[in-house]
């Protein structure tokens, strides 16, 4: 796809100012950020809205239409951030852009299709998109990511006391005074005790969902908040990150923190070793081929019979998996729609603990393919940017492996409203990264082509006799 040209200056915070083409450097390493020093004066942004409103449990009705704050977030939000993504010279269309645009695009159609409303193809869009749109637009540098990842922290650990409360009592004290003031609230779900502890919900829809948004600020704070910080540091604030994903007690939220744990050891052992993350993809595809050559399963039924708490769970996961395969060939290309249902056997639940898999059954190969796509196209892009900062080059990994631990965890649970959202949010928290290596990049072919237009002109012009 085409780009727009850049033509302005990236200043020291990523404004835009007259001049050439610079691109803004982050901090040195060994320099301590002040909390008021210009690079970390962060006003109040869309995406911390947005965060925050992830973890307020009250709903407002319009009709049909439920309106719970991180949706009227994203209505307030997403049109001005589609403006400012595209008006901003600086940040490169990517093909990741792309395919979450598809995504969106297809998820909707499909709510057409099958007759699910405009209402509910509208909401379709404006989740998947809108806090993808809104990362790209207002996280362009690394101080707006390093803002971001504190306000994911923050969060978390202010979930933390209320998580304990829960798993040791079984009261959710959040829900329980909410619905002492306002009508629409979150209702506390039925689920078992594990390990003699309730599993906290806290403010959440499911247990899943608030493990998974607990562990997805795992490598943000190891990465980013803790940039700089002793290795002491590092270890006690990842520590409450496990903790709040702990009481839980959720496989998939748990399989989430284990492998950002195995991929931020992989990266501290072999730091010296050259193209580490090749040689870890190689060994994933490997085992993948072996299980596939020597089981009598597929790789993923195995891989999802190994990773839960109890072998009823196990079995019910797998059998999902293949009644699931059975749905998407039914309807491959627009699903089964929202009010639609899948054949199971009658003591199955009619959940699936299968992001992806979800997403096809209901909106078709198409969807799911996107947003596979997508996420695969956004490793690939920040991945392959030419970074040499230290700061940027930590904050590419805080991106990156917390995005890959939940991408691979999604294969054992859903998610859904405001855990969906995040995963969203995620997404497109890294490609800023990939953005300024393409105006890097840009800027010495800008110099040589002028240059050479110039050498051009100064042959031409004869002098005056």
């Amino acid at each position: 796809m085409s780009t727009p040209n850049v033509r302005r200056r990236i200043g020291p915070r990523g404004s835009v100012e007259n001049g050439q083409d610079t691109v803004s450097a982050a901090p040195p390493a060994g320099r301590r950020l002040s909390r008021f020093s210009p690079q970390a004066r962060i006003g109040v942004r869309p995406y911390h809205l947005l965060i925050w409103s992830f973890i307020i449990p009250i709903d407002i009705y319009l009709g049909d239409l439920r309106l719970s704050p991180y949706r009227i977030v994203l209505l307030l939000f997403m049109g001005p951030a589609i403006a400012k993504f595209k008006g901003n010279p600086n940040i490169k269309i990517h093909w990741a852009d792309i395919a979450m645009m598809s995504f969106a695009v297809t998820g909707a159609l499909s709510f057409l299709v099958n007759g699910d409303g405009v209402a509910a193809a509208g909401m379709m869009a404006v989740e998947a998109f809108g806090p993808f749109v809104i990362a790209r637009a207002y996280i362009t540098n690394a101080d707006e990511f390093s803002s971001m990842a504190r306000t994911v922290f923050h969060v978390t650990l202010f979930l933390i006391p209320f998580a304990a409360y829960e798993s040791f009592t079984r009261d959710p004290i959040l829900l329980t005074f909410l619905q002492k003031f306002f009508p629409n609230v979150q209702e506390n779900v039925e689920h078992e005790l594990r390990m003699g502890l309730d599993r906290a919900q806290v403010v959440f829809d499911h247990p899943i969902l608030y493990g998974l948004f607990g562990s997805i600020g795992f490598s943000l704070v190891y990465f980013a908040v803790c940039y700089q910080a002793n290795m002491a540091t590092k270890i006690f604030k990842s520590a409450l990150v496990c903790l709040a994903t702990f009481f839980s007690l959720s496989s998939g939220a748990i399989l989430s923190l284990v492998l950002q744990i195995i991929f931020i050891a992989w990266d501290f052992f072999l730091r010296r070793v050259p193209n580490k993350w090749n040689k870890l993809l190689l060994a994933f595809l490997c085992a993948y081929a072996f299980v596939a050559a020597f089981s009598n399963r597929t790789p993923i039924a195995v891989f999802i019979s190994y990773f839960t708490f109890n072998a009823g769970n196990s079995y019910t996961r797998v059998l999902q998996f293949e009644y699931g395969i059975l749905s998407v060939k039914k309807n491959p290309f627009f699903g089964f729609g929202y009010r639609g249902d899948w054949e199971r056997l009658w003591w199955m639940p009619s959940s699936v603990d299968n992001f992806w898999l979800a997403l096809a059954m209901r909106h078709g190969i198409p969807t799911s393919v996107s947003i596979i796509l997508a996420v695969i196209l956004v490793l690939f892009h920040v991945g392959k940017a030419d970074v040499r900062d230290p700061r940027v080059r930590s904050y590419r990994l805080a991106a990156q492996l917390s995005l890959a631990g939940v991408s691979v965890a999604a294969t054992t649970v859903h998610l859904w409203d405001a855990a969906y959202c995040m995963f969203m949010l995620l997404t497109g928290t890294g490609l800023w990264i990939a953005d300024q290596a393409w105006v890097a990049k840009m800027r010495p072919a800008k110099h040589e082509a002028g240059e050479k237009d110039e050498n051009k002109l100064t042959r031409r012009v004869r002098p005056i006799r």
